[in-house]
């Protein structure tokens, strides 16, 4: 009987071992439907800024360019009125022991400048040449023509002859039939000459005076250079 008890015991473990192997052996079901989405998650507290970088390191300084060449220096004047520096005496037209003439030609940027082609042409509308003269030992400026000691110092030119259209002789003479001297036209003694040149119609500035009316002549170096803003 107990042999028979425990055989049933056997068989009912065998069954029971062999059907938990077929169910665990068995294919897999198909998958079920997706569930629903689920609701969006409330977001996170924003972070923190973070701290700001380090500056960068300066570049490098560039070599320094060349420096630029000087321009030419420019004549003086004011409200159209042009004047030159002082100009050396330079006896290139007549050198006798008694008279000594320079020729000067007038630069084309100084005519440009006065609105002129040709200093005959300047004049023959009106516009106006005015010289002065300074002298060895003296410190008296002295409006062409003047004497000086024994010379007499005069202009003359800006005719319309080709050849003296743009230029001016300038004479030095002697007044008593003696010798002139280096102290009387030499530029390295410090005598030497200056131009004014006024165009036809200019007003003095600050004046409705015209140029033209005015007497030169009566006027002194120093109010001249007053009334044109002459810089020696």
């Amino acid at each position: 009987m107990k042999t028979l008890s425990k055989l049933i015991t056997a068989i009912l473990i065998g069954l029971s071992v062999g059907i938990t192997a077929c169910e665990k052996e068995g294919p897999a079901g198909p998958a079920g439907p997706p569930g629903p989405q689920g609701e969006q998650g409330i977001p996170g507290d924003k972070g923190e800024k973070g701290d700001k970088g380090d500056k960068g390191d300066k570049g490098a300084k560039g070599d320094k360019g060349d420096k630029g060449d000087k321009g030419d220096k420019g004549d003086k004047g004011t409200a159209n009125v042009v004047s030159s520096d002082w100009i050396g005496y330079e006896i290139n037209a007549t050198n006798t022991d008694r008279l000594k003439i320079m020729r000067y030609t007038f630069p084309n940027n100084v005519l440009s400048a006065v609105n002129t082609t040709s200093i005959s042409r300047f004049l023959s509308d009106g516009g106006l040449l005015i010289l002065y003269g300074k002298n060895f030992g003296s410190g008296n400026f002295n409006m062409f023509p003047y004497t000086h000691s024994n010379v007499e110092y005069s202009w003359a030119g800006g005719s319309m002859a080709v050849t003296s259209e743009n230029a001016i002789l300038i004479r030095i003479r002697s007044t008593d039939a003696t010798d002139l001297t280096e102290y009387e036209y030499a530029a390295a003694r410090g005598n030497a000459f200056r131009y004014v040149l006024i165009p036809a119609g200019v007003k003095l500035t600050g004046s409705a005076q015209r140029a033209s009316d005015i007497d030169w002549s009566r006027l002194s170096y120093a109010e001249v250079r007053h009334l044109l803003d002459l810089q020696d």
